[in-house]
């Protein structure tokens, strides 16, 4: 018999219940699950969800839907998206530059840093800086996640906020900013999140990568997209990478609920450090790049729910009104893919 860690893995298969209100409908199966001097272990083919009953018992309800929702999903999105021809969405992996994989937590676990996902207030946490891949050792990796358009519109800020720093002259800069709309600016940047991968690098080629699919930093990277695209002039559309997410991811929180998430896995979160780069008390971001979706056209919010469409399939956030019906719909096609048979 196979067994999991104790009161922190729990094995669902893909029937049906519910719990505390939220529909698990595809997730949780009390039959599927065999539990022996505390340890979990499953009956039958079923699928794991790492830390289920710890994120429970420490009303970690965030965290618990996301976590859940990503581990129930990832493989079969990984086939509907082969079935379907629709890999371009998996060309990102691992979006971040090369010395910023991960912030060591202790000697089990690393934090695998999405940008504008607390990953700065993770490393004043530790006192290091982060590391590259190869140097993380083999830890466990825990990762936080958030509304994906406010991440997309917090990266838009961060980059931003860098290049009117190191303008000569801000005032001028500041007055181009405003004379161009909201909605325009924002439908702006996403183009060239949408395109700058396939790019050459230039200024903005790392700093766009904050705006990128959070989804898409938790793959494990086999082809730069540049050879991806080369790969599907040369052979057709068709083309995938076989990008596939990193083995071992461990735990996929919430942002907002970081520092319980860094205690469960063992490490000392000090309330009394300060929270660096925090974007909410910068006044000038907060004017010129607020986060509000309100200003946004219905042109930029389909283009950015078919952009972010990732975050929205794996993690449990609720999409713009426009894109719930397909968004909807495809998740309902992806539960019903089978893992090793394919949709």
């Amino acid at each position: 018999m196979i067994a999991f860690v104790a009161a922190a893995t729990v094995v669902a298969s893909l029937m049906s219940v519910s719990a505390d209100g939220l529909d698990l409908s595809h997730f949780i199966d009390p039959k599927s699950v065999e539990i022996k001097d505390g340890l979990v272990a499953p009956s039958s083919i079923s699928v794991v969800i790492p830390h289920y009953l710890e994120l429970k018992q420490r009303h970690l309800h965030l965290s618990f839907k996301q976590q859940t929702s990503f581990f129930s999903k990832k493989e079969k999105l990984l086939r509907w998206l082969e079935s379907h021809n629709n890999t371009k969405l998996l060309d990102f992996g691992q979006v971040s530059c090369s010395s910023c994989f991960a912030a060591i937590l202790n000697d089990e676990y690393a934090f695998r840093h999405i940008y504008k996902t607390g990953g700065t207030a993770v490393m004043a946490q530790t006192g290091r800086k982060e590391v590259r891949e190869k140097d993380y050792g083999n830890r466990l990796l825990l990762a936080t996640v958030r509304d994906p358009i406010d991440h997309f519109l917090s990266g838009w800020a961060e980059c931003g906020r860098r290049n009117i720093a190191r303008m000569a002259n801000k005032k001028q800069a500041i007055n181009d900013i405003n004379a161009t709309s909201y909605d325009d600016r924002v439908f702006q940047w996403l183009g060239r999140a949408m395109r700058h991968q396939y790019n050459t690098p230039n200024e903005w080629y790392t700093c766009i990568n904050h705006s990128l699919p959070q989804a898409n930093y938790l793959l494990l990277k086999t082809q730069h997209p540049r050879q991806i695209q080369y790969q599907r002039r040369k052979h057709g559309q068709s083309y995938h990478s076989s990008n596939h997410f990193h083995p071992r991811l461990d735990l996929v929180g919430d942002m907002y609920e970081l520092p319980e998430l860094l205690r469960l896995v063992g490490f000392d979160y000090n309330e009394t450090i300060g929270i660096p780069n925090n974007a909410t008390s910068n006044h000038i971001v907060n004017i010129l790049w607020p986060k509000n979706k309100s200003l946004l056209s219905n042109r930029t919010f389909d283009a950015l729910c078919k952009f972010l469409a990732l975050d929205y399939y794996l993690f449990d956030f609720e999409p713009p009104a426009r894109c719930q019906d397909w968004i909807r719909r495809d998740g309902e096609v992806i539960d019903k893919c089978d893992i090793k048979i394919g949709c």
